[in-house]
């Protein structure tokens, strides 16, 4: 997928309607056309929802952008120690990084939400909640996150829900549990003959879908997300350090 591409799927989108877009990798920061394609993003009056692991430095044009009221940042966070937080993620120096930009994103009034996720029971997440509240963020959610040696077999309930992912080769699927069965591709199909196509419905009928009437917090907001560890996913749910890192 070229930067135009991507561009072409953020366009689709609005004419067929998604009210949100959502940003994910890995790093979104660390790909090169990322400042023009939230900056098209927010053109086209989408949410957008922004998921990064805040361990890179930030440009002062893209704090411009992030500070749009239509923008959110999505931040996981691992514990109030240097030490637990880098040993988790992987990367030394990383704690700091994050807590200097959680910290700038308050103070240049960006929206931000923070996932304190625990991968392990003695990891330190009330104190890291407890820091971020320090550092003024108001939307905090703990998530506690079981290890898989694989991806999940079971998809979650919320494929082709409202939702849909689109991989860097241009293949649209319901979600990451799902990937491996994409619905068409953006570059050989418009996104609006993809979503409620033959395959995207045969999905949803093969798929056992999430019970509306099981409690879940995300559901009223219908901010579930194909990344999202969420409490409404618990067959998809892992502890992914590597959203924290730098690529």
């Amino acid at each position: 997928m070229t930067p135009s591409s991507w561009k072409t799927v953020i366009e689709q989108a609005a004419v067929i309607g998604i009210p949100r877009l959502r940003f994910v990798g890995g790093e979104p920061m660390a790909h090169p056309a990322f400042q023009s394609l939230l900056r098209h993003a927010i053109h086209t009056r989408r949410r957008t929802i922004v998921e990064t692991g805040l361990a890179m430095p930030i440009r002062s044009e893209l704090w411009d952008l992030f500070r749009h009221p239509g923008v959110t940042l999505v931040a996981p966070y691992y514990s109030d120690l240097p030490e637990e937080h880098d040993a988790i993620v992987g990367d030394t120096g990383a704690y700091a990084r994050v807590r200097l930009n959680v910290a700038a994103a308050f103070l240049k009034g960006v929206r931000i939400r923070v996932r304190v996720l625990q991968c392990h029971s003695a990891q330190r997440v009330d104190n890291a909640a407890a820091e971020l509240r320090s550092l003024g963020v108001r939307e905090i959610t703990t998530i506690r996150m079981p290890h898989h040696t694989s991806p999940p077999a079971d998809p979650c309930g919320r494929c082709a829900d409202r939702r849909a992912l689109v991989l860097s080769d241009g293949s649209v699927v319901g979600c990451p549990s799902t990937r491996t069965t994409p619905l068409g591709n953006i570059l050989q199909e418009p996104l609006g003959h993809i979503i409620g196509g033959p395959r995207w419905e045969k999905l949803r009928a093969d798929v056992p879908h999430f019970l509306p009437g099981r409690h879940c917090p995300a559901a009223a907001t219908h901010d579930c997300p194909p990344t999202d560890p969420g409490t409404c996913a618990p067959r998809e749910q892992r502890c992914s350090p590597t959203l924290n890192g730098r690529g």
